[in-house]
């Protein structure tokens, strides 16, 4: 649970395999409770994130999240989760993937759904590299449910890139 202005950010060295703001590297449920300013940011890396989850990531926010992946020798994700992502809440979720070789993305869930139900809004951006996407769910079965709130996804390949159902 955090309250406040809170800086997250994972080291600046380009011999590191992960850089991550927030990182669970073993198969737990991690939750984020926000009700302040929470800025997460990947340094430069092979892989940089500002938010990772190796399982189900559930965010609910009340205020405003920053989720920033750094520069990154091949991929880059402002929110990245193995499993199912859920954001929920009032406030406001920025994802920006970084300058990447390979893939910037916003948010991106390998082979879960993500689904966003919020009053507030969520802004995904998949800002560089050979495919710029703003949310990705590399399943075939996995889907991206929008079921409430202001959405804005940019890529600069494609905005959304889904294997299943959207």
């Amino acid at each position: 649970h955090l309250l406040g202005d809170n800086s997250l950010t994972g080291a600046d060295n380009e011999q590191l395999t992960y850089s991550c703001g927030i990182s669970s590297d073993i198969a737990v449920n991690l939750k984020i409770l926000n009700e302040g300013h929470l800025t997460a940011k990947g340094g430069s890396a092979w892989y940089s994130a500002g938010i990772l989850a190796q399982d189900l990531l559930t965010i609910y926010n009340g205020s405003v999240i920053d989720a920033i992946g750094g520069e990154a020798s091949s991929n880059s994700f402002g929110i990245t989760v193995v499993d199912d992502l859920i954001i929920e809440g009032t406030g406001i979720v920025n994802a920006i993937g970084g300058k990447a070789e390979l893939w910037s993305e916003g948010i991106e869930s390998e082979y879960g759904d993500i689904t966003i139900d919020t009053k507030g809004s969520v802004n995904c951006v998949g800002e560089t590299g050979g495919y710029g996407l703003g949310s990705n769910v590399a399943t075939s079965n996995k889907r991206l449910i929008i079921k409430s709130g202001n959405v804005t996804i940019r890529g600069i390949t494609r905005a959304v890139q889904t294997g299943g159902d959207s």
